[in-house]
C-alpha cells in the first residue's frame, strides 16, 4: 500500500477528509477505534454508510471494547469490509475450535479471545452452524455453475428444484436474522476455510433464507462466496468434473475428519 494514499482518522470523519476522498479515490483510511467519538453499533453503520475504503486501528483500545467491538461486528446486519476485523472474528473462531493460532498477530490475546468465547457462547455457536454449512453450500454451488447457471441469479425456487428434497436430507434454517451480515468477510480471509475445516465440524444445515436470497447488501450469498480469494471453492470447482452427487460429496467430507 502506498503510504501516501493512507490516512489516518477518526470517526466520524470531517468534511474535508470525505471531499479529499472523493477526489482522490485510491485513498484509504485507517479509522483509530480508541480515539473514535462513534463506539459500537453506530460506529459500524457510520463506515458502513460512508462506502470508503476504511480499515479499523485497534491500538491503544482496551480489551473490553474491542471484545464489544467484535460482538457487534458480529451482529449488525451492515457489512464492513474492515480486514482487520474480519481476521480477528477469525482467529476467535479458530482459538475456540483448537486451530492453532500461534503464528498470527491480534489485538487481543487467547486468554481475551477465550473470555470472549466464553461470554458469547451463543452467538460463536450460531456463526459455527452456518459455517459448518459452508460446506453444503460448497457442494450445491458447484453444481449450479456446472449447470452454467448463474450463481447470484439462482434463487430459492430455482435452488429447491435443482436439489429436490432438500428439506427432507438436512435440517432448514429459515430464519433471516440467524446470523450477522460480516460473516461474508471470512471468506475473503486468505486460507479461511482450509483451516476451518481442518478440525472436525458439526452436521450441515440448509439456511433457507441466508443460501437463496439478497440478504448481504442487496447481494446473494454466492456473489461473496466465489470470490477469487476462496481457493476453497475454487478447488471445489475443479472437482466437479467427477461427476458426483452432493450426497456422495459429502460423505468422502465427513470420512476425511473422521
Amino acid at each position: 500500500m502506498d503510504i501516501t494514499k493512507v490516512r489516518n482518522v477518526t470517526a466520524p470523519l470531517t468534511m474535508d477528509q470525505i471531499k479529499e476522498f472523493f477526489l482522490d479515490k485510491s485513498l484509504v483510511f485507517v479509522i483509530k477505534y480508541a480515539n473514535s467519538a462513534l463506539k459500537g453499533k453506530v460506529f459500524l453503520t457510520y463506515i458502513s454508510n460512508l462506502d470508503l475504503p476504511a480499515e479499523v486501528d485497534l491500538t491503544d483500545t482496551p480489551k473490553e471494547d474491542i471484545m464489544s467491538l467484535v460482538k457487534d461486528y458480529m451482529e449488525v446486519r451492515n457489512i464492513n469490509e474492515s480486514k482487520g476485523l474480519a481476521t480477528l472474528v477469525a482467529l476467535i473462531l479458530f482459538h475456540n475450535r483448537g486451530i492453532d493460532i500461534s503464528e498470527f498477530q491480534a489485538p487481543l490475546t487467547v486468554d481475551a479471545m477465550k473470555e470472549f468465547a466464553d461470554n458469547n457462547s451463543d452467538l460463536l455457536e450460531r456463526w459455527y452452524a452456518f459455517l459448518d454449512s459452508m460446506i453444503l453450500f460448497s457442494m450445491m454451488s458447484v453444481q449450479v455453475v456446472e449447470k452454467g447457471e448463474n450463481g447470484e441469479e439462482f434463487g430459492i425456487s430455482a435452488f429447491e428444484e435443482a436439489f429436490p428434497g432438500i428439506f427432507d436430507k438436512y435440517e432448514t434454517i429459515d430464519d433471516t436474522l440467524y446470523i450477522g451480515s460480516n460473516v461474508v468477510n471470512l471468506f475473503h480471509v486468505p486460507m479461511f476455510f482450509e483451516r476451518y475445516f481442518s478440525v472436525p465440524t458439526n452436521d450441515a444445515k440448509y439456511f433457507k433464507q441466508q443460501f437463496t436470497e439478497y440478504m448481504f447488501k442487496g447481494k446473494r450469498l454466492f456473489h461473496y462466496f466465489a470470490n477469487e480469494g476462496n481457493t476453497f471453492f475454487k478447488v471445489l470447482v475443479a472437482l466437479v468434473t467427477n461427476k458426483v452427487s452432493v450426497e456422495d460429496m459429502m460423505k468422502a467430507f465427513h470420512q476425511q475428519q473422521q
